[in-house]
């Protein structure tokens, strides 16, 4: 007769196994890989095995799933467009909407400053229209993060800084192959000078991601964007800040491309 030591040490091998016949299905079935999988052996094996079931049946339904729009999901309710709605129910109708969402497993998390108006408009406008796979599996939510303009380019500028003083220079020259920097003055800078730019910078700065970006004023005219920030970090015990202007545009590839900034002559400023 086993006793409990032996007992657990059956139910141990037991789910091992399971997990690695999990494992083996998931990337015969479905192709996957061990990163694609991602989940450490040393995670506990009851965790283990109800993340492979997860996956499993994220695949499953994903192989066979068709496009469905958001509006479908949430069942095609009849909803007033934005200029139906008088503004002191505006709010009411807004969170309504987002409860309906939220109980359909979509989540909508706004980034920036959204008015009530224009957040409800977009819902209704765009993203109840967006494709999506439809695919329900229970507790996995479908997560919407809509950003403002204004967002975007403080989030691109502080790319942009954090690159730079981390001296990343591959992320900091990649988007601007197809594109043309400017000087401070507004001259075409070619990229061999910008690099050397970014050279006498980088004799300059601490290596550091420890840096705050902190912006004064934001404003997009014509696809052509511009932040004022302050930018501050820490040399030597000592806290530096500069006050600098950054212009973006629009990359080819994705987001925005800092295209002009008098950061970096207000870098070397202080020194």
């Amino acid at each position: 007769m086993l006793d409990n030591q032996q007992i657990d040490q059956l139910r141990e091998r037991i789910q091992r196994s399971l997990i690695q016949t999990k494992r083996d299905s998931l990337k015969e079935e479905f192709g996957l890989h061990d990163e694609q999988i991602g989940i450490q052996p040393d995670v506990p094996l009851e965790v283990q095995n109800e993340w492979l079931d997860y996956i499993f049946e994220f695949e499953r339904q994903a192989a066979a799933a068709k496009t469905i729009t958001p509006r479908e999901r949430i069942g095609n309710p009849p909803l007033l467009p934005v200029a139906a709605i008088p503004p002191d129910e505006l709010v009411v109708e807004l969170e309504k909407l987002l409860d309906c969402l939220y109980e359909h497993h979509i989540v909508v998390e706004f980034l920036g400053d959204w008015e009530p108006r224009a957040a409800y408009q977009f819902l209704f406008t765009e993203l109840l229209d967006e494709e999506m796979e439809d695919i329900c599996i229970p507790g996995m939510f479908i997560h919407f993060t809509p950003t403002t303009v204004e967002y975007d380019l403080e989030m691109w500028v502080e790319m942009f800084v954090q690159a730079l003083f981390g001296r990343d220079r591959k992320e900091l020259l990649m988007g601007l192959e197809e594109m043309t920097f400017f000087d401070r003055t507004g001259r075409r800078m070619p990229l061999p000078a910008l690099e050397e730019k970014l050279d006498q910078i980088w004799r300059l700065l601490p290596v550091t991601r420890r840096v705050e970006v902190e912006p004064l004023a934001v404003e997009a005219v014509d696809e052509v964007g511009w932040v004022t920030a302050v930018v501050s970090w820490f040399q030597g015990g000592d806290r530096r800040r500069v006050s600098s202007t950054f212009r973006l545009e629009p990359s080819p590839y994705y987001g925005w491309e800092v295209v002009q900034t008098s950061l970096l002559d207000d870098l070397p400023a202080c020194y």
